[in-house]
């Protein structure tokens, strides 16, 4: 109680000093992150968090709070390795970029053209649609469960789903949608002559000195150092049961803020896309209605909209971890916590309005 007390009247205190001048400098930065961080914890029930700023292709801030494990309380520090869910899929379109770059494939090729054992019905079905959540697929994810389909293993699922038909033909609903990214991830396996984890370790993780990141099911670099994560009411739950068929070119990835810190360095630095290709995949498609509001735009694997005006290019992931990138301030704020479901979008948010003042 007294740690909350504490917290609020931080959070109060800056508030207050910021209402008469915006923090500057580092350290006035790094106490009002504290605040948004700890206040966000104390009202959602998150363990621990772990964020990382990148500033003109500089990390200028990283900071821990909280435990990485109720029971032993282990501290969250700059090596704790957390699950990144969904926001996976910004890596899905970075690859999918390279091989762009590359000309092995082009985003308005059919799926049809790499993968020609498809249902004729999906013909028309492009790259960038299957990446960008408006081919109209039918879904993999069964919405009432949460399952497969059918409650199968991937291959019947697999099966199942084909022989279901479009659900939207005219590709001007945008409605959030696995298959697509399932696809991707055999295109990739069928041009490169890789799985997409040796795709993704050779080319992005790598390159990037992304030394902690790694998928489900693969080893991790120290076990001592991954998070637990929970969900409300201290509940702990084991990531690779709760995902047993998940997959992997939309979730799935393990990393640490400062792994996803270099990664946003490299790819501003254009270490691993040009920045035409940067712009291709942070272009949103079009489409007139979506079925999740807050949703205004979205590229190759990343959200596209604006955040006071400044145009931003981001994912989240489980509720629990964000990456936001603004391309025309040169600025990537990361916030990775252990709290499946909560709203980790707001303090993330709240964060990067400290850098676009």
């Amino acid at each position: 109680m007294l740690r909350f007390f504490s917290t609020a009247l931080l959070l109060l205190l800056t508030l207050l000093v910021g209402a008469c001048s915006p923090p500057e400098t580092s350290e006035e930065r790094a106490d009002v992150i504290a605040s948004i961080v700890n206040q966000a914890r104390s009202e959602s029930d998150v363990p621990g968090a772990s964020v990382a700023v990148v500033q003109d292709g500089e990390v200028v801030q990283q900071f821990n709070s909280g435990v990485a494990d109720r029971a032993s309380e282990r501290p969250v520090t700059d090596a704790t390795i957390f699950q990144l869910a969904s926001a996976t899929k910004i890596f899905a379109g970075t690859a999918v970029m390279m091989m762009v770059e590359e000309r092995q494939l082009a985003l308005d090729d059919s799926v049809h053209m790499h993968l020609p054992e498809l249902p004729d019905a999906w013909r028309g079905v492009t790259i960038r649609q299957a990446m960008s959540h408006t081919s109209g697929l039918p879904s993999l994810i069964d919405p009432q469960t949460g399952d497969l389909v059918a409650g199968a293993m991937m291959t019947e699922a697999w099966q199942a789903v084909q022989q279901k038909p479009l659900q939207d033909t005219s590709t001007t609903t945008w409605r959030y949608n696995q298959t697509g990214f399932e696809i991707v991830r055999r295109v990739i396996q069928r041009v490169s002559g890789q799985s997409w984890e040796s795709f993704a370790q050779d080319r992005i993780f790598a390159p990037a000195g992304m030394e902690s990141t790694f998928f489900v099911g693969q080893p991790a670099p120290d076990s001592s150092r991954l998070a637990t994560p929970y969900r409300e009411e201290y509940e702990a739950f084991d990531f690779a049961e709760a995902y047993e068929y998940y997959i992997p070119t939309a979730a799935g990835l393990f990393s640490t803020a400062g792994d996803l810190a270099r990664f946003a360095q490299a790819l501003s630095a254009g270490e691993l896309l040009a920045e035409e290709s940067r712009e291709q995949m942070w272009t949103s498609v079009p489409f007139d209605e979506s079925t999740i509001d807050a949703i205004e735009g979205y590229g190759i694997g990343w959200t596209v909209d604006t955040q006071d005006g400044r145009r931003r290019v981001w994912h989240s992931g489980g509720g629990k971890a964000a990456l936001m990138h603004y391309p025309d301030d040169d600025l990537t704020v990361i916030l990775l916590t252990n709290r499946a479901g909560f709203d980790v979008v707001t303090p993330t948010t709240e964060i990067a309005a400290l850098y676009l003042e």
